[in-house]
């Protein structure tokens, strides 16, 4: 449905007309229909007209009703002089976003900037303590008890209206001293964290997702009323904004598009360079994850998206057309937290986690297999079965999976520790979380994940950190407070390189941004890092 302002804009247009030929009227907001400008009228009369009265009883000498005369006069032209201001830059927005709407453009550049406000932190490198410079962030959470009693309430609660939060009093430092783990040394010499900035935001909305844009590196955050704010690369000022269907759960980028996935159950393509909108995707449900796939037919390489949704649903896009080629749903209708196409690209492992009617957390961990059939260009999946792998006899919600070799994968699930599965040797381990936090939101490898860099990088309810994919050891980077289990786009890590001014070195920077939330005076922000893995 096209926005249509055209009224809108010429009552704007006449109450200009009007003040500029009034001989009194009252500055007031733009008229906006018949009634109101009636009322205004009206109530402008009955202003002047008191105005007058007053002036005519008042037994001030002439000279002195002259210079009052004379004042209001001023007043009057001020007002108006404002008022003309502000209808004519509404006109030039209401005119504008028309225009983009015409367009099929969903991106608005408001007129003036909004400027948030931020919080700088300095940090030394490990394995020394945070120095905090000023008040407002709090550290890690105290409350073990309520924190476990409280998880079976959080899972999947994947929505942001649904979202339970908490944060401690304490507000001491944010980093742990990495000498309590001294089994970690060889991780504290090899990352240094570099500064910490806080952006404060909004307390009455609710953001729900946070990216960098690869192109600009201008940020995107996901706000609950179907909006995206786009800031600049230093958050100095919000750029423009989104206005979406639905707010925001899930992000890809595959050039030269940015695909966000909605609450509505679609896919907004955006173009990277302009955020103007490509193409709207319906899908079956809300999309949580994506797997960005190459498949060859006829000797040409084809790009694929495959996107795992809510109660089992699995589609895949074709890159190419934009169009929906293949639906599939798991028979035990669990929705898909979370993928991983193993290294054959045959078999795909899902993190599956579901609430069902009686309150009761089912989920766990299936597979299921992709074959493509050449001459039709077509796919097809199956599941599959292993009644004696320790993967199928997970009967809990799982909402992250990572393959860090090909036989070892390490999940998140409602326990204080990460699980890590030997898949030739059917055995299981843990990896000993350093917050003792169950709610989990992001694992991902991190950015140049090799064996040079065997790290994944992790978010749950109370702190950010890295796991030692060689030690199958894990250190706590900083403490950040997020209790949204399951958002996995609540914090978004990127790699950007600074060239060393002593002796014309590059170092590689991973920059992370991560959503924080304090309940307790009900603040939200961004917490922006950066830390060198040397």
């Amino acid at each position: 449905m096209n926005l249509d302002f055209s009224e809108t804009i010429k009552l704007l247009e006449f109450q200009i007309f009007k003040n500029q030929n009034a001989n009194f009227s009252n500055a007031q907001f733009p008229i906006h229909n018949n009634e109101l400008e009636s009322n205004n009228q009206e109530n402008s009369e009955n202003i002047a007209n008191s105005a007058r009265h007053k002036l005519q009883s008042n037994r001030l000498s002439g000279k002195k009703c002259q210079k009052k005369q004379i004042r209001i006069s001023k007043i009057r032209n001020e007002s108006l002089k404002n008022q003309q201001q502000e209808l004519s830059l509404l006109i030039k927005d209401l005119k504008r976003i028309q225009e983009l709407d015409n367009k099929k453009s969903i991106f608005f550049q408001p007129q003036e900037y909004l400027k948030p406000n931020f919080n700088f932190y300095e940090l030394n490198c490990f394995p020394y303590r945070l120095k905090k410079m000023k008040n407002g962030f709090n550290s890690e959470l105290q409350n073990d008890d309520q924190d476990n009693s409280r998880n079976q309430q959080q899972i999947q609660r994947n929505f942001p209206g649904n979202r339970i939060l908490k944060i401690s009093n304490n507000t001491g430092d944010l980093l742990v001293p990495i000498q309590q783990h001294s089994r970690l040394a060889m991780i504290s010499s090899q990352a240094s964290l570099k500064q910490i900035k806080t952006v404060q935001l909004q307390s009455d909305t609710k953001q729900t997702t946070i990216l960098n844009n690869a192109h600009d590196n201008f940020k995107i955050l996901g706000l609950e009323n179907s909006r995206g704010f786009v800031y600049n690369q230093d958050f100095s000022h919000i750029y423009g904004v989104l206005q979406l269907s639905s707010q925001i759960v899930s992000h890809i980028q595959i050039d030269p598009y940015l695909i966000l996935g909605l609450n509505d159950s679609s896919l907004n393509i955006l173009c990277k360079v302009n955020y103007e909108s490509k193409m709207i995707v319906h899908l079956a449900k809300n999309a949580f994850r994506f797997i960005e796939f190459i498949q060859y037919f006829e000797g040409l390489n084809h790009s694929y998206l495959m996107i795992f949704e809510g109660e089992g649903y699995i589609q895949i896009l074709d890159m190419h057309t934009l169009e929906i080629v293949y639906t599939f749903q798991h028979s035990n209708k669990f929705s898909i937290h979370s993928a991983e196409m193993l290294h054959d690209s045959q078999h795909i492992l899902l993190a599956q986690a579901q609430l069902d009617n009686t309150s009761k957390f089912l989920g766990g961990i299936s597979t299921v297999i992709l074959t493509c059939e050449e001459v039709s260009q077509s796919f097809t999946l199956t599941e599959c079965e292993n009644p004696c792998s320790l993967l199928d006899q997970i009967k809990g919600p799982v909402l992250n999976i990572v393959q860090i070799t090909q036989n070892i994968i390490i999940t998140t699930e409602i326990n204080n520790n990460f699980i890590v599965y030997d898949i030739n040797h059917n055995t299981k381990s843990r990896i000993f979380n350093p917050s003792q936090s169950i709610n989990y939101c992001f694992l991902q490898r991190i950015q140049g994940f090799s064996n040079e860099r065997p790290y994944l990088i992790y978010q749950d309810s109370r702190s950010i950190g890295l796991i030692d994919c060689n030690l199958l050891q894990a250190v706590k980077l900083v403490n950040i407070s997020y209790q949204r289990c399951g958002n996995y786009y609540s914090m978004f890590h990127y790699e950007t390189t600074n060239e060393l001014s002593q002796n014309g070195a590059v170092s590689n920077i991973i920059n992370v941004l991560a959503l924080q939330y304090n309940r307790q005076q009900n603040e939200r922000g961004i917490s922006c890092f950066q830390f060198s893995l040397q």
